[in-house]
């Protein structure tokens, strides 16, 4: 089986920082070539990558992931709500 090439992990306001740990942990360990730990709340993005240190990314920056070329978000765009679709007449 072959791992994604890259995995986005929502960080739950219940999730206990150990556990999401464990999971990026175990993402990167079955062969994940980077994950995006979104924190919600915090309104950041932390990128981790094998053998690299983790960045932390903030609404004012852009995200590329270099192992999908083509692939970049703003990081603000992770925080926008979609307005709910018009009510029927």
């Amino acid at each position: 089986e072959v791992p994604p090439t890259l995995a986005v992990e929502v960080q739950s306001p219940n999730d206990k920082q150990k556990q999401v740990t464990q999971k990026v942990i175990d993402y990167l360990g079955s062969g994940v070539k980077v994950v995006w730990l979104v924190n919600y709340e915090e309104r950041f993005v932390t990128v981790y990558r094998p053998g690299d240190v983790p960045r932390v990314f903030d609404e004012t920056d852009e995200l590329l992931a270099v192992e999908l070329p083509g692939l970049r978000f703003k990081v603000a765009d992770f925080f926008r709500l979609r307005p709910a679709p018009p009510a029927a007449p």
